[in-house]
């Protein structure tokens, strides 16, 4: 699904390779598993990371949405391709920010989770987990524009 979502940058066999990655680290770090989400949240984090980690060794194919790309193309030019490098650091960031606020903005963009389905995932609200976002961002844009400096 990561790689449908990313314009199917890996082919079969790297796809495969991928996988199998995902399962021996999955398996290797389980008993890390807090249970503060679901535990399809908490496997798609690995996923995501390999998959990204391995797209970026191999630049193979830029990165772009899979919908609609051509139709933007011809109305709007090419989009700047985004560096792979900013992923790594919005998961840094987002790991130094922490739960809960880190979770729910990982459901609300990885899984694509709404505030209702957040809420259920880790024990709130939907107000509270809407709450925990919005101060997330706030948090990351801080933090971002401290590091680009003035």
């Amino acid at each position: 699904m990561l790689n449908a979502r990313l314009g199917q940058p890996l082919g079969a066999e790297d796809l495969a390779d991928v996988s199998q990655e995902c399962l021996i680290s999955i398996w290797e770090r389980l008993e890390t598993f807090e249970g503060r989400a679901k535990l399809e949240t908490w496997v798609q984090r690995f996923c995501f990371h390999r998959l990204m980690n391995h797209v970026r060794s191999t630049r193979r194919m830029p990165m772009r949405a899979a919908r609609g790309v051509e139709a933007d193309i011809h109305e709007y030019g090419a989009p700047p391709e985004p560096e792979l490098g900013e992923y790594e650091r919005l998961n840094e960031l987002l790991d130094r920010l922490g739960p809960p606020r880190s979770e729910v903005i990982r459901l609300k963009h990885y899984e694509e989770c709404t505030f209702e389905e957040i809420g259920r995932a880790l024990g709130c609200s939907s107000n509270t987990a809407k709450t925990q976002y919005y101060r997330g961002l706030r948090w990351l844009r801080e933090e971002i524009q401290r590091e680009a400096g003035p």
